[in-house]
């Protein structure tokens, strides 16, 4: 009869022996999933981060263009004025011209009138168009 209590001190002691593994198997599992969803959540972040950085990017570069393509709009305007005012200016001095000769052509003979437009002769532009 001994061997009896023997046998249900084994089996107590097997019972507890496998609680406890079942135990730390579950606790083991608890951390190992916290520690998976930590690293899951870190790497949705860095996706995040990753994804707006590249988004900030996309902007950055999006606004050089718009800038440059506004600076390339403006430049255009101003060489415009610029030809427009040279024209004007081209226009007044010509009229001048024709003014001058026709005063000097009452006064002076035509020979001398072919000297001046020789000596003078009209500025000679070029016009880059961008």
């Amino acid at each position: 009869m001994k061997a009896q209590p023997e046998h249900a001190d084994v089996l107590n002691l097997v019972h507890e022996l496998c609680e406890s593994t079942i135990s730390e198997l579950e606790s083991a599992l608890t951390k190992q999933r916290e520690l998976d969803a930590a690293e899951a959540k870190r790497k949705e972040d860095e996706a995040q981060a990753k994804e707006e950085r590249a988004r900030a990017e996309a902007e950055r570069e999006e606004r050089e263009r718009q800038e440059k393509a506004k600076k390339l709009a403006q430049d255009k305007l101003d060489i415009q004025a610029v030809e427009r005012d040279l024209l004007a200016r081209k226009q007044a001095y010509n009229d001048a011209q024709r003014a001058a000769a026709t005063v000097d052509s009452g006064n002076e003979d035509d020979e001398d009138e072919d000297d001046i437009q020789s000596v003078v002769e009209e500025p000679k532009v070029c016009l880059i168009h961008l």
